[in-house]
């Protein structure tokens, strides 16, 4: 899916696009509503929130825009996180 383009605009675009308008700077997990909002600009066919989430991370975690900024522990379980590459610390 990391190929997937929407009028020639690629996930990663629209990752770093709705990253700015949410005040966000890290893809991870725990924001559903960022991750959702990526997938129905991206035109990812609907499917269990679930996946569609798992997607969006994994389509942004290999992308050469995006680079890895840590893991987030959170309710027992470790979720990566990524940052856009040559942004400053995290905001959250």
């Amino acid at each position: 899916m990391s190929s997937r383009m929407r009028q020639g605009i690629s996930t990663a675009d629209i990752a770093i696009e709705v990253l700015r308008e949410f005040d966000c700077s890290l893809v991870w997990y725990g924001h559903p509503n960022l991750l959702h909002e990526i997938a129905d600009r991206a035109g990812f066919r609907r499917g269990h929130p679930l996946n569609r989430t798992a997607a969006v991370v994994r389509v942004v975690g290999q992308s050469d825009r995006f680079e890895f900024a840590g893991v987030i522990r959170h309710l027992g379980r470790e979720y990566r996180c990524y940052r856009e590459k040559g942004s400053s610390a995290p905001r959250e």
